[in-house]
């Protein structure tokens, strides 16, 4: 196990400010969709096919994307190396999948997994915690990839606020709520 510390940034406004961004212990990766943060990071990751960043992000909700790609300094973890993006480097999945299962919902996953492979001292999580709706598809696999960290013996630091790896008495199964005893602060115990 190496001495690094690694923070993970994600975009979210919930705890991306906690983030220590001016503290050079810390090795910063991100996406390069983080239209602030992508200067300070030394890893990137860029999860999606380049068709998807052409068709999807270029030309819709991230006009001037890919020229961004192609100016970047930083090396960008994409699916398969892509001649459009110079600093592409494509993912080392058969080699990341080793450390756990090939189970990936969203970016966030893959710098986790990538984290668990490189086997550092800490990892750090803010702007991830993945508390809005539209992503609650990628907890689990979110908290699957922490939990390859913590049974790796790696150090996991996440903001208060962040609601991953913690229990919540308001998830209830759909459909049993009026069966379902209220747990207050860990499932079981009343």
């Amino acid at each position: 196990m190496s001495l690094r510390k690694i923070g993970i940034i994600g975009t979210a406004d919930t705890s991306r400010d906690q983030a220590p961004w001016d503290d050079p212990e810390w090795e910063l990766w991100g996406t390069p969709r983080d239209t602030e943060g992508w200067p300070h990071f030394k890893l990137l990751f860029e999860m999606h096919d380049i068709s998807v960043v052409r068709q999807q992000f270029d030309a819709g909700k991230y006009p001037g994307y890919l020229e961004r790609l192609q100016h970047i300094d930083q090396p960008i973890f994409m699916p398969a190396q892509c001649p459009e993006v110079p600093r592409s480097v494509t993912y080392p999945l058969d080699e990341v999948t080793r450390v756990g299962r090939d189970y990936f919902h969203g970016t966030g996953a893959y710098q986790l997994a990538f984290a668990a492979w490189q086997l550092p001292h800490v990892v750090g999580l803010w702007g991830g915690d993945l508390a809005d709706e539209r992503y609650g598809h990628q907890v689990a696999c979110a908290n699957y990839w922490l939990g390859q960290l913590d049974a790796l013996g790696v150090a996991i630091v996440l903001p208060e606020s962040c609601p991953l790896l913690k229990y919540d008495p308001d998830v209830v199964a759909q459909g049993v709520a009026e069966y379902h005893p209220r747990y207050p602060e860990r499932y079981g115990y009343v």
